[in-house]
């Protein structure tokens, strides 16, 4: 295990051995190379960033959820944890994923209506019917959108 020193030395420090942590450097190259110091730190951080990231998304999509069908009943326990999430800075660094949870839902009602726009009809057996169907197209633009749209702009937020 390697921890570079920068190439500007403190005053003291000849070697690493001597040096205060405050003076070490872990250069880029180093939080990319397996086994060192700055690597597992970057790994943890970065694990437990997604881990908050997809919280907010499935919170995203209860709250996505509630606002098009289930109401209050959903609504108020997403606006409760959200405010209990958004509470704590580190976690709060993830909340772009509310927006990719809300993608997901209308990735999902863009699934749902594939057979759309329009009505389709079908038959069994034993039974047969006709169903409504609305545009897909919409639904899976803004899902696309809204999904990636909150992945993206996590990443460029570090």
């Amino acid at each position: 295990m390697t921890i570079r020193q920068s190439s500007d030395n403190a005053p003291g420090c000849a070697s690493v051995r001597k040096c205060p942590l405050n003076v070490l450097t872990y250069s880029w190259e180093n939080r990319r190379r397996p086994g060192t110091v700055a690597f597992r730190r970057s790994l943890r951080i970065h694990v437990s960033g997604c881990g908050w990231f997809w919280a907010w998304a499935l919170l995203g999509g209860a709250a996505a959820l509630g606002a098009v069908s289930l109401g209050l009943l959903v609504l108020a326990p997403v606006a409760l944890v959200g405010a209990l999430m958004a509470s704590r800075p580190a976690i709060r660094h993830s909340a772009f994923g509310l927006l990719s949870g809300g993608g997901a839902l209308m990735l999902y009602v863009a699934w749902v209506q594939r057979a759309g726009p329009g009505t389709t009809c079908w038959h069994t057996a034993t039974a047969s019917g006709c169903d409504q169907h609305l545009n897909p197209l919409p639904w899976l633009l803004a899902g696309i959108a809204m999904f990636v749209g909150g992945i993206v702009a996590y990443a460029r937020r570090g």
